[in-house]
């Protein structure tokens, strides 16, 4: 691909089991972008979904040339198909969103605007005074997530209230340098890039969201509580010892055993 062929904005989509969801999701989000006077391309990583997630991305992918899927098995996490899919992205600008859509596609250009004024990281944050929830979520979920951020504040690793917020934006050289950098594969990547951006010290900005649902997670943070502050810990211990300072050595074998990253791609229908 020549650099005038690439599109200027490139969205990924991690999904797990999101055979429901996903087509509405998919629709709203093609159908906004082809009115957009910015070329795109949506990305959609199936972190080893179990159900009919593979098939609808592909029914997608046959019919809009802006649709590339990445596929892999067994599951992985969230953190390690948001790199799978910013690893093939060819974007300027490099988004990701849940595939719930429980932001408004509009906010793609809040994010936008953010990095047109010099930020290289945006982060939707759902306690910005600015923010506004449709449907408030669970008392529990609301309990775990205030937790969690005393855990995070307490390493040191983020100032930000709303870490975890599934709507991030990013130029390509800070998506670069964060990505080759993250070791977290599950729900931690967001602290852990977050922090990473500190060290870094690149521009961040928080966009104020409109949440409308955010009741579905696939992550119950009383059950991998411990894992998460595992991973917390771990990302302080690493942040203490300088290994963030330099990309992460990988191997091919963390994407796919045998295969290089571009090799995740699924290989759709050509157009005639």
């Amino acid at each position: 691909m020549t650099e005038s062929q690439k599109p200027i904005v490139s969205i990924i989509i991690p999904a797990l089991n999101e055979e429901s969801r996903l087509p509405a999701t998919l629709r709203e989000l093609l159908d906004y972008l082809s009115l957009q006077p910015y070329s795109s391309e949506v990305i959609v990583v199936d972190d080893g979904s179990t159900d009919g997630t593979k098939s609808v991305m592909a029914q997608f992918a046959e019919h809009d040339l802006k649709m590339r899927t990445v596929s892999y098995a067994p599951r992985q996490g969230k953190g390690y198909a948001v790199r799978s899919g910013m690893r093939v992205a060819h974007g300027r600008y490099l988004l990701f969103m849940d595939a719930d859509l429980a932001y408004p596609v509009q906010q793609i250009e809040d994010i936008l605007s953010a990095i047109d004024c010099g930020y290289q990281v945006v982060i939707g944050s759902r306690t910005d005074p600015g923010s506004r929830a449709e449907i408030p979520p669970p008392l529990s979920r609301r309990i775990a997530s205030r937790l969690y951020n005393y855990w995070i504040n307490l390493l040191g690793l983020s100032p930000y209230e709303d870490t975890q917020c599934g709507f991030k934006g990013f130029t390509r050289p800070a998506a670069e340098a964060l990505f080759s950098r993250q070791r977290i594969k599950g729900f931690a990547f967001d602290a852990e890039l977050i922090a990473i951006a500190r060290r870094l010290e690149l521009p961040i900005k928080e966009v104020p969201v409109a949440l409308s649902d955010d009741s579905q997670s696939s992550v119950r943070m009383f059950r991998d509580g411990y894992k998460i502050i595992r991973d917390l810990w771990g990302v302080s211990r690493r942040m203490r010892k300088g290994l963030y300072d330099y990309p992460a050595r990988r191997s091919s074998e963390q994407l796919e055993p045998g295969h290089s990253p571009h090799d995740l791609l699924d290989k759709g229908p050509k157009p005639n």
